[in-house]
């Protein structure tokens, strides 16, 4: 999740990742499949990111809600482990079930497979067939 911030401060930034962590604990506790998981604060860039493992861009948005907080862009993501793990397929099947990334607020549109499946290829530098 991407928020830019003018003026930030590191006091704010520590504010609003406290406000994060305590929604994404609400929702853990309602049975929702999310967690923090690192929380970046850029303040020559004036911008913060997050990052949230979730089931669902909808959750991180939730999230972001219930926090009070706002994200210009939240994007599916793997981690450096995951693509060295897991074979194309599944890396795809995961980033279908979380969605393509979007602004928040912004309409899903279905059926993007295709740019998926290219954009791990990328991602993986090896055609994302590593297994």
């Amino acid at each position: 999740m991407e928020h830019y911030w003018p003026g930030v401060t590191l006091e704010a930034f520590t504010a609003a990742a406290g406000r994060l962590s305590d929604s994404v604990d609400r929702m853990r506790r309602e049975g929702a499949a999310i967690r923090t998981v690192a929380a970046t604060l850029v303040p020559s860039d004036e911008a913060a990111y997050w990052i949230v493992d979730a089931s669902s861009i909808d959750l991180v948005e939730k999230a972001c809600q219930g926090a009070g907080m706002g994200a210009e862009r939240i994007v599916p993501a793997i981690d450096h482990d995951g693509i060295q793990t897991w074979s194309r397929a599944q890396l795809v099947d995961m980033l279908r079930a979380v969605g393509p990334g979007r602004r928040v607020g912004e309409a899903v549109a279905d059926g993007d497979d295709a740019g998926i499946a290219a954009s791990m290829g990328r991602a993986t530098g090896d055609g994302g067939t590593r297994t």
